[in-house]
Formats: structure tokens, sequence, C-alpha cells
């Protein structure tokens, strides 16, 4: 893109994520940029859906539906994926994958071919980010920055309700290995 041919470019395509049935008094966003890895494109709705399109026609491949609790959330939103690849002829399930926190506390392993969970990620594919931190209580707990993926861990913040009580669960950053889920460090 440049000066000279900015007035001549077109769109492309337009993808819709799907219709928002969101509960009142929330505020459904799309916040994160998407992701193009391995000769696809990630994006995700801050209502749960993840979805693998084709970055030259914007045809859906595949899309996975979360199904997030939503309740006690304001801010409805998903602000970006993370993604890892293993070595070319590395064995096992799920040789690419989609990484992507919940507003609900999980961290869920998508297979980047297929959109299904990987099955060798924590327990079936999701992680209960909320394990470990104490009393959470529903709407305590959610990802709100997208994963990072530097080597072979997933590193992950979360968000804490603010104000809500004096016995909040604490707010920690935590890696886990990319391919089980088991946590490396807090």
């Amino acid at each position: 893109i440049t000066p000279s041919n900015v007035g001549k470019l077109k769109r492309a395509w337009t993808y819709h994520i799907g219709k928002v049935a969101a509960p009142e008094f929330s505020s459904p966003t799309m916040e994160g940029t998407p992701l193009v890895a391995g000769g696809r494109m990630f994006t995700c709705s801050g209502m749960g859906k993840v979805v693998a399109l084709d970055p030259e026609t914007g045809k859906e491949l595949w899309a996975y539906h979360h199904g997030a609790d939503t309740a006690g959330q304001y801010l409805l939103n998903c602000r970006g994926l993370a993604h890892h690849a293993q070595p070319d002829g590395a064995a096992g399930a799920c040789p690419a994958r989609v990484f992507a926190g919940t507003l609900d506390g999980h961290l869920l392993a998508l297979d980047a071919a297929t959109g299904k969970l990987c099955e060798d990620f924590g327990d079936k594919g999701s992680l209960n980010l909320a394990l470990g931190l104490g009393e959470v209580q529903t709407g305590d707990f959610w990802v709100s920055s997208p994963p990072v993926v530097i080597g072979d861990k997933v590193i992950f913040g979360g968000s804490m309700a603010d104000n809500a009580r004096v016995d909040m669960p604490p707010g920690l950053i935590r890696a886990v290995d990319v391919r089980t889920g088991a946590l490396v460090w807090a």
C-alpha cells in the first residue's frame, strides 16, 4: 500500500463472526487483532467463538464455540489468540495449536487444522485457571489478554473483579507447557 495506490484499494471480503446474544448490562466487543499462521487466519469473539478463515477468501474453515459462563462479566471481549506449531515432522496430536483464554477462566488448546480441542492438553483440551487460586466465585476471574507462546511455554495472566470482596483470588502470571498444560512457573 502506497500513497499512489491507496485510493484504488477495494474490499477483498467480509466475515461476520455471528450475532451477539449478550446479557443485559454487558458490553460485547471485538478487540483482538486476527492472527495469521500456517496459511490460516484465526480470530475470536467475546462470546467464546474461535474461528479459522481462509485469509484470501474469508471462507470459514472451522468454528469452535466455548459457551463461557459470562455471569458477573460486564466487558465481553476476546483480545486475541496465540499459535504454536511443532517443528516439521514432529509426532503427536495437534501439531499446530491455537490458544484462547475465556471469560470463565479457562485456557483452551485447539487443533489449528480442525478446531477440535487438543485432548493431550490439560483436561481434554481445557485448563481451568481458577484451580489453585482459593475460593473463586462466578465472575471473579477471566482471561483479559491474549496468551503468549514463547518456546515451549504458553504464558498468560488473568483479570480479577475490582473491589468486589476482601477475599478475592490473587492475581498472577503463569506459564504452562505448550503440549500438556502442566504448570511450569507462576
